[in-house]
């Protein structure tokens, strides 16, 4: 973004997940844009939402959780 505000072209590669998602999240904040994943047109946010959802599947599944158990309705009074 600094070299885009210079005039300047920039080629950056990030080989960490984490810094690339922190750049990514720049990148849409200073130009009120929505990052779209190439090659199957989800955008960042979608994506983000179904792996989330799926991590936490499998973490309930390793702590022993079944998916009966997950996705059952909880019992007793809702308030």
């Amino acid at each position: 973004m600094a070299g885009k505000a210079n005039g300047r072209r920039v080629f950056a590669m990030a080989i960490s997940p984490a810094n690339v998602a922190v750049a990514v999240d720049r990148w849409q904040a200073g130009t009120g844009r929505e990052a779209i994943l190439d090659g199957d047109g989800r955008t960042l946010a979608q994506a983000r939402q179904e792996r989330l959802g799926a991590a936490f599947v499998m973490v309930a599944l390793a702590r022993g959780y079944t998916l009966r158990r997950l996705f059952e309705a909880p019992r007793g009074r809702v308030r």
